[in-house]
């Protein structure tokens, strides 16, 4: 987690606020293989006293978990689209590209 990041995340939370944003977090994970520490962000909304979403890096990507029910809502190839998944409060210049999906061409 860079300071881009940390700068990008308040502004998304400022942003937010009217949309039911309520607070985010930065938390240290121990990483499954054990061969470290993991920085997540925890995000919390107005609808829930409970942290709503997490936010973490898998490789190049950022994965969206709902935290309240552990499940992974989408990988995304930015920080910035992985918080507009959440709430888009801020224009984004590129679309957001989630997990590959097939597709059927028709001829």
């Amino acid at each position: 987690m860079t300071d881009r990041h940390l700068a990008y995340l308040a502004r998304w939370l400022k942003a937010g606020q009217r949309m039911g944003l309520c607070d985010a977090d930065i938390v240290s994970i121990d990483s499954a293989s054990g061969k470290g520490v993991q920085r997540q962000v925890v995000v919390w909304v107005r609808e829930s006293a409970d942290p709503a979403y997490l936010i973490g890096p898998a490789g190049l990507k950022w994965v969206v978990s709902d935290a309240i029910r552990d499940n992974v809502i989408g990988e995304y190839r930015s920080f910035e689209h992985a918080l507009a998944a959440i709430r888009p409060v801020i224009a984004l210049k590129e679309k957001p590209v989630r997990r590959a999906e097939p597709f059927l061409l028709q001829g």
